[in-house]
């Protein structure tokens, strides 16, 4: 019987298990498509045979390490593929599996490798963030600074280890509440204004390619900020708010690229983004702390203060 929700998915994807395959071999080879490692990149992890088996059954959850590791280096295309590559009657088997044991809004009979392979993502997302612990007090910042440091995707601070922040994963379909997000519109504005179009949400996929690319690119990125907002309210306390400090630090830094005049809206998405991504935010105690705030975090930060007001892609006198 299925006792976790690693176990579940395996249990969803077993139609594509060959008849002679173990299940431990079989799961050992999902973990390898979804994420290719040596033993080396893993030395520290235990992920033995029988351990294996333990995961796919249920027996044992997935350790917070092993879901680490899997995420640093993880391929959601890669196990889509795999997962897609099969005769319809096993798509169709796992299908109807994937709707007993998950709630997967949007889910259907040609997008189940991707639904799938954003499932797995979540799935040690949760254990990677939340784990079998209670979540730490939070850390004095100006401790925090000075003593910490990253081991094995954790902030280590004395005894204490603290999961890195981890981005969700964008989906395809964009969820209500990220649809009512001022960051989206101004995308779409921008390359609108670029190519001359008149193209609103509902019908991106008809954007030239490079459009796109970049919107899923800037979704990631405002993403990843929000995982690093999170982090910094759940984890750490300080007098002020440092997150605010990295947005206020950013405008300072990108706000006279921005006011430079453009042939279009997209070219000052471009500028602004290439500036916020050498901006030093030394005014944030989070910046001091390593390996957080990223390129694509910054990035990130230029979207949430479009959702704020306080930049825009095209202006009012742009659409003339």
């Amino acid at each position: 019987m299925s006792k976790t929700p690693f176990s579940k998915f395996i249990k969803c994807i077993r139609p594509l298990k060959e008849n002679k395959e173990s299940i431990e071999y079989f799961t050992q080879s999902v973990f390898e498509i979804y994420t290719p490692y040596t033993e080396e990149d893993l030395s520290d992890v235990e992920r033995s045979s029988s351990t294996i088996k333990k995961y796919a059954y249920g027996s044992a959850n997935i350790s917070k390490d092993v879901a680490i590791e899997l995420l640093k280096y993880k391929d959601e295309q890669a196990l889509a593929a795999f997962i897609d590559d099969t005769d319809d009657s096993i798509t169709s088997a796992m299908y109807e599996l994937f709707q007993s044991e998950f709630s997967i809004d949007g889910l259907n009979f040609f997008n189940l490798g991707s639904k799938a392979a954003e499932l797995l993502t979540k799935i040690l997302t949760d254990i990677a963030t939340n784990g079998n612990k209670k979540s730490p007090q939070p850390i004095n910042v100006e401790d925090f600074i000075s003593k910490v440091k990253v081991e094995n995707g954790m902030l280590v601070f004395g005894d204490a280890k603290i999961p890195m922040p981890i981005s969700d994963v964008p989906s395809e379909d964009i969820p209500e509440d990220e649809m009512k997000l001022k960051y989206i519109y101004a995308l779409i504005d921008a390359y609108n204004d670029a190519g001359k179009t008149d193209i609103d949400i509902s019908n991106r996929a008809t954007f030239k390619k490079k459009y796109r690319e970049n919107f899923q690119e800037q979704r990631v990125n405002f993403y990843e900020a929000e995982s690093l907002k999170n982090f910094s309210r759940d984890t750490i306390f300080s007098d002020s708010d440092e997150f605010q400090k990295l947005l206020d630090e950013t405008y300072d830094g990108v706000v006279n690229t921005s006011r430079k005049n453009y042939p279009d809206g997209y070219d000052r998405l471009l500028s602004v983004l290439e500036q916020a991504s050498k901006v030093e935010l030394n005014g944030s105690k989070l910046y001091h702390l390593p390996e957080l705030v990223t390129i694509k975090r910054k990035c990130g930060f230029c979207h949430m203060l479009v959702n704020d007001s306080r930049l825009v892609w095209v202006e009012e006198d742009e659409d003339e």
